[in-house]
């Protein structure tokens, strides 16, 4: 099955002295950019990044408002990092787990801090519960919902993971 993913491809904010950027790399072979609106990956490509900045003008200021439904998706790869203190969103809300139960990886690329992500009540942002990764650290915590959902990465970060469900 293919579905479109929009992300953002290459992405700088400058805000109040800040330079806050996100970074893929997805070309047609000619080194041209692709729109989001073009590109079709498979299922089970992972090298996708999985997030938008919160306050980015191109993916709006809200949390996601599509679905990604594990009742006929796969694994959902995340990836990010902000430099600025800029909290990160998934670009999708999260449903359709078996039992509601989770799998959440995250890994912490940063050396000297901790990153912490909150799973959000997609219906009004309630933190459901909050993970903690060390630094320089893998984690994988088990969530269990029936709620649609969210991931948010607060403050300062760079990772990547997945979530399953």
């Amino acid at each position: 099955m293919v579905k479109r993913i929009a992300f953002l491809l290459m992405g700088a904010i400058i805000t109040s002295s800040m330079i806050i950027s996100l970074t893929a790399s997805m070309s047609d072979g000619n080194n041209d950019i692709i729109p989001e609106s073009e590109i079709e990956v498979n299922d089970t490509d992972s090298s996708l990044i999985g997030v938008h900045l919160a306050s980015s003008v191109t993916r709006g200021l809200d949390a996601p408002t599509e679905t990604w439904n594990f009742e006929v998706k796969d694994k959902y790869s995340i990836s990010g990092k902000s430099t600025a203190g800029k909290d990160l969103y998934t670009d999708y809300r999260f449903a359709g787990a078996p039992s509601g139960i989770y799998t959440i990886n995250i890994r912490n690329k940063h050396d000297s801090y901790k990153l912490v992500a909150k799973a959000c009540r997609a219906s009004d942002g309630k933190v459901l519960e909050t993970f903690n990764v060390a630094a320089g650290e893998t984690s994988t915590f088990a969530f269990t919902t029936t709620n649609v959902w969210y991931l948010k990465i607060c403050g300062s970060s760079d990772f990547d993971g997945y979530i399953d469900g």
